[in-house]
């Protein structure tokens, strides 16, 4: 069963968007399969991040961190307005690297706290 388009929404003005930074902190909870990450984005800027998404990788120019369940990802945030994310994860996927948390977004300027 096919269902054809007739129109396609113009989402050309998403590429006007300003660039925003975000005030990111994270917190490492536990060891072991019970690992947990707290993120807190903060939009301190005049202007909407919009798709922001949190990854967590192995070093500081590793792969991402696989698997790893996100309470959230891919969300936009007001001007002002904060969010506090979760993950939890298994360090021994680590393979002894350090956890690095990386935040970007479609206007966001790509952050490493």
């Amino acid at each position: 069963m096919y269902t054809p388009q007739k129109e396609f929404a113009d989402l050309t003005g998403l590429n006007d968007l300003p660039k925003v930074k975000l005030a990111i902190t994270k917190t490492v909870h536990g060891i072991g399969a019970d690992s947990t990450l707290t993120v807190v984005a903060e939009n301190k800027g005049g202007g909407v991040a919009f798709m922001v998404h949190a990854r967590l990788i192995r070093g500081k120019s590793g792969d991402d961190l696989t698997p790893i369940f996100w309470s959230d990802n891919y969300f936009s945030l007001l001007p002002g307005e904060k969010k506090t994310v979760t993950a939890r994860f298994d360090s021994s996927d680590l393979h002894g690297a350090t956890p690095e948390l990386v935040v970007d977004g479609w206007n966001v300027e790509p952050a490493t706290p």
